[in-house]
């Protein structure tokens, strides 16, 4: 069994989130994942064509949508060699705020580091004050992963096996928690742990849909196959960026 612990209230001072490489499950199928993703992303776009995208998480499949889209990739950690239009050091809820886009693409690997309240009004914020055409959120599903009580996900590029530990309430009206998980390195032969955000998908649809009515805004099924995530895309109404 795992610990369900009290609501956590505080708010620290905004840092920049670790973001993590990517979400692939299998890594002896990584090219089939990511033509998969890729199909995901492209298929909420009325048609494929070369248009300016934020991206955070998943840093190969950004490199592969680049061959079409133009991309500006947002990391916490500058990645010289990604092979992208641009490449920005630093943390994807600050730099959306003060740059626009038409589309803005933000995978679980990011929304898995947002582990307090003012992360998420954040966000809100920024896709209210940037009018973005096209918005598409990946996060962690709270029920399966309470359900499963584990995961499969390369958040540390020594484990890709999480068991949940715990779990810390952060916000209930729109299902934020923060689960404690563990894994084992194989290569130092020690225990890993890490904090995963993790999201309620009615919840934070509901919210979103109160606090942004400009937007047509659903829930889709994940991204990234196998992943233990669901999606949500945001359409700004009377413009036909998305489908």
């Amino acid at each position: 069994m795992f610990e369900l612990t009290s609501v956590d209230t505080a708010e620290p001072p905004h840092s920049s989130p670790r973001t993590g490489e990517g979400a692939i499950i299998d890594k002896k199928n990584t090219i089939y994942s990511k033509n998969t993703i890729e199909k995901s992303i492209i298929s909420h776009f009325t048609s494929p064509c070369s248009r300016p995208i934020i991206f955070s998480g998943f840093a190969p499949l950004a490199e592969k949508l680049s061959k079409q889209y133009a991309i500006t990739y947002i990391d916490s950690q500058k990645k010289p060699s990604l092979n992208t239009r641009k490449v920005v050091k630093g943390d994807v809820l600050e730099f959306i705020y003060f740059n626009a886009s038409p589309c803005l693409v933000i995978s679980s690997t990011t929304s898995a580091d947002w582990h307090h309240s003012f992360q998420l009004d954040k966000l809100t914020k920024a896709i209210e004050r940037n009018k973005y055409q096209l918005v598409l959120l990946e996060f962690y599903d709270d029920d399966v992963i309470k359900v499963n009580r584990s995961l499969r996900s390369d958040l540390n590029q020594e484990c890709v096996e999480w068991s949940l530990k715990g779990i810390t309430t952060k916000n209930t009206d729109y299902g934020h928690s923060v689960a404690d998980i563990s894994g084992h390195s194989g290569k130092e032969n020690r225990e890993i742990t890490a904090k995963l955000g993790i999201f309620n998908k009615q919840r934070l649809l509901s919210y979103f849909r109160k606090q942004l009515p400009g937007y047509e805004i659903e829930r889709h099924s994940t991204l990234i196959p196998s992943d233990p995530s669901f999606t949500l895309s945001f359409k700004l109404k009377g413009n036909r960026y998305g489908k």
